[in-house]
């Protein structure tokens, strides 16, 4: 798989043939930055809704003047695309809304951008329209004023009706980004998968710096530490693949050194230790998995492994 050109100002030379009007429910992180990148690629975002109205009117400004901040129950029936960026909980009753409410063409696309939800949460809708999709940007929004410019250059995970998905599609390649098209039942794993790459990898961070915190550094020195290590790393497995890439006291098979490792997280960072365990072992499967097999002294770090986490279920 081919990755997405990071460069936005490529974005304008792909425009769908088709002129979409957008219409935008939620201006939160992913709505905001949905909003500014559509507008500044050509694409007219005509409405922004949000019961924050002060928030809507801001951002109806940032966008220019084609872009309105109205009540959800004026969104014009013109719109040929409404984007349904709220938290997951919400979406299903800003579809009840829309049914009751709101003037939706037959052949209006109406989407989320939830990664873990399917266009099932849609369902209200379908009374309305039946192209209903999810369309979730594979990408963290921290809250910056520059978070729009993530969308280029990444990818997009659409599901649902397969007219919808096609013209959604073509929203996405005016992005400068591609999509990866899902089935409902796999949408979860997706998402699995986002947070582990992401949120989890947060939580990793911080295990490791709670570590080299324990040896007496500051956490900040051992973030900017870890930085080339982990830039390498990536550029290891871009380059040779996850096998390839390994490197370290499992795939050398060092039982001391990681014998030596549980005694320490166990009387230093003890909350880290279940992590350091479980690790290790999905390493080792992905050794098994690659290889076929593991050698004498890998096999021993596994029962060691798992035997100490016996052991804390134990107690």
């Amino acid at each position: 798989m081919t990755p997405p050109d990071p460069d936005f100002s490529k974005a304008q030379e792909k425009l769908p043939t088709r002129a979409e009007k957008i219409g935008i429910i939620g201006v939160g992180r992913v709505g905001r930055s949905m909003a500014l990148a559509l507008t500044r690629i050509g694409i007219p975002v005509a409405a922004v809704c949000d019961r924050r109205i002060r928030v809507a009117e801001a951002m109806a400004k940032a966008c220019g003047p084609q872009t309105c901040a109205i009540p959800l129950n004026q969104l014009p029936r013109a719109l040929s695309v409404i984007l349904i960026c709220v938290p997951d909980d919400a979406i299903s009753l800003v579809a009840e809304e829309l049914v009751a409410h709101a003037d939706i063409a037959a052949d209006t696309v109406a989407a989320h951008c939830s990664g873990a939800l399917t266009s099932a949460a849609l369902a209200p809708l379908r009374s309305k329209t039946q192209l209903l999709a999810s369309m979730h940007p594979v990408q963290t929004f921290p809250g910056a004023k520059d978070d729009w410019q993530r969308l280029s250059g990444i990818y997009f995970a659409l599901e649902g009706e397969p007219t919808a998905v096609m013209r959604l599609q073509t929203i996405v390649t005016a992005l400068n980004s591609k999509a990866i098209t899902l089935l409902p039942e796999h949408k979860a794993l997706y998402h699995i998968g986002c947070v582990f790459a992401s949120n989890y990898l947060i939580a990793l961070q911080d295990a490791a710096a709670q570590c080299l915190k324990a040896s007496g550094l500051k956490e900040r020195e051992a973030l900017t530490l870890f930085k080339p290590l982990q830039q390498t790393t990536w550029r290891n497995i871009e380059q040779e693949g996850l096998i390839g890439a390994l490197t370290g006291p499992i795939a050398r098979g060092d039982v001391g050194t990681i014998t030596e490792h549980l005694k320490a997280l166990a009387s230093h960072v003890p909350q880290a230790q279940e992590v350091y365990i479980q690790l290790g072992l999905q390493l080792l499967l992905l050794l098994k998995r690659a290889t076929g097999k593991l050698s004498v002294d890998q096999r021993q770090i596994e029962t060691l492994l798992l035997s100490e986490r016996k052991e804390k279920n134990r107690t």
